[in-house]
């Protein structure tokens, strides 16, 4: 494939996964705001924690495949090694209905944030973003034309603003 429609490619997933994203975002806050089933907001709500950082681990994917002068192959690798942290979170997060270690939900339906909620859900969220920075600024030179450049580090400072807008204004 050509460097172009490998980033074009990208960049559609990029667009189905923001897609999901917003789903998975209303679906969550509809149950937050709406649900009288504890299972129903039990399950949407770690939908959500195991999604959160998924949006900002695929604009990394993304930051990759812009950079990459690299063969496809060795790039699908390196898009691979920088996934396995998300999906060590999603398996961490998938497990909270067990183990309450992002949220904790009562019979009577009230959220209490876990004992991870700061260390590993915000922590994880904020880290994608920030090595996505850190990222295009180290490999700036590599990225053409300049707008994927300025692209990249808007969406990576966007999501870890909205990230802590979020935190300190819920709903």
């Amino acid at each position: 494939q050509t460097e172009r429609t490998q980033q074009d490619r990208m960049f559609r997933i990029v667009l189905w996964v923001s897609i999901f994203s917003a789903l998975i975002d209303l679906i969550s806050s509809e149950a937050m705001n709406q649900a009288s089933d504890w299972w129903f907001y039990q399950i949407s709500l770690t939908i959500y924690y195991v999604t959160m950082p998924l949006l900002a681990a695929i604009w990394m994917s993304y930051a990759i495949t812009v950079i990459s002068t690299d063969e496809w192959k060795v790039t699908q690798k390196a898009i691979a090694i920088s996934l396995i942290p998300y999906f060590v979170y999603a398996l961490i997060a998938g497990s909270n209905p067990w183990t309450g270690l992002f949220f904790g939900l009562s019979s009577t339906m009230e959220y209490t944030r876990g004992p991870l909620f700061w260390p590993i859900a915000v922590g994880f969220t904020t880290f994608y973003p920030a090595a996505g920075i850190l990222l295009v600024l180290m490999q700036r030179r590599q990225i053409k034309p300049r707008s994927n450049m300025y692209l990249l580090i808007s969406f990576f400072a966007a999501a870890i603003l909205s990230l802590w807008i979020q935190l300190y204004h819920p709903g």
